[in-house]
């Protein structure tokens, strides 16, 4: 499948830490324009414009292979936003939102970035990745 969508994003800011024998490059984006998505129950979601995101979350040693944009860039900006706002966490609880949020990344990856083998095991890495450690960012409180 071939995306058919385009984002308006703006480069926002950068910054460079080294320490502990690393350097972490932080790289922030603006969304310009928001737009909305059908989830997997069928209920309309809306990002709005103004979002900052780091894209995909990709650390750097590892965008060779896992890049922080590809075609399935606006599943990460949802699941970005879904754990920003704590999306249903009110009404499903933590877990129980963190996972709705993860799925619906899964569901608008595969819609997005499935037409070949290595994208459909990109989406898989993906989504085992947030599984694996979103609970980190997903948190009770609302100061990520």
């Amino acid at each position: 499948m071939t995306t058919n969508y385009s984002l308006k994003l703006e480069f926002f800011s950068a910054t460079l830490s080294i320490g502990n024998d690393f350097i972490r490059k932080n790289t922030r984006w603006k969304l310009l324009e928001g737009f909305s998505v059908t989830l997997l129950d069928g209920s309309e979601y809306c990002v709005s414009g103004g979002l900052i995101t780091d894209l995909a979350s990709t650390p750097p040693i590892l965008w060779s292979v896992l890049p922080p944009f590809d075609d399935a860039l606006k599943a990460y900006l949802v699941h970005d936003d879904m754990y920003r706002r704590r999306h249903l966490m009110d009404v499903l609880g933590r877990k129980a939102a963190q996972k709705y949020a993860d799925d619906n990344m899964l569901f608008l990856a595969k819609q997005y970035n499935s037409s070949t083998f290595r994208k459909r095991m990109n989406n898989q890495i993906r989504y085992r990745s947030v599984r694996a450690f979103g609970h980190l960012y997903f948190k009770d409180n609302l100061n990520p």
